[in-house]
């Protein structure tokens, strides 16, 4: 039987789009029976690190993290996210070690991003 994910995107608050906080939507959800719960999208690292810690408040089911490349802004007419890709990497390294158990990225990550992601998780021993 496959694993079951369920992630959604919470703002820089935590809270989802028609306004239930993180803690409600993860007391509302994990109980179904789903193997991992996580947050992905709408937000960059910095806010995400955030959310996992109140997650990890709540849940002893393995968290996964895929936040944007920072937020994005309009600049000559294209679409650019604050964080390179050693910038996001870096970003990633709490979280990495503050207890997501998958990690990713979303919105503005390039192949560039989840190598340089890897490269962290692979020269620390995050996880196994």
């Amino acid at each position: 039987m496959l694993p079951v994910f369920l992630t959604m995107s919470f703002d820089a608050n935590g809270r989802l789009l028609p306004g239930a906080s993180l803690e409600q939507a993860a007391a509302e959800l994990i109980p179904l029976g789903i193997d991992v719960f996580g947050c992905n999208c709408g937000v960059g690292p910095a806010a995400m690190r955030e959310h996992l810690s109140r997650l990890r408040a709540v849940t002893q089911i393995p968290i996964a993290i895929s936040p944007n490349a920072g937020l994005p802004r309009y600049e000559n007419g294209a679409t650019v996210f604050a964080l390179d890709a050693p910038s996001f990497a870096a970003e990633m390294r709490d979280i990495l070690f503050g207890g997501a158990r998958i990690c990713g990225g979303c919105c503005g990550t390039t192949p560039d991003h989840i190598r340089a992601l890897g490269a962290i998780i692979r020269s620390n021993g995050a996880h196994n």
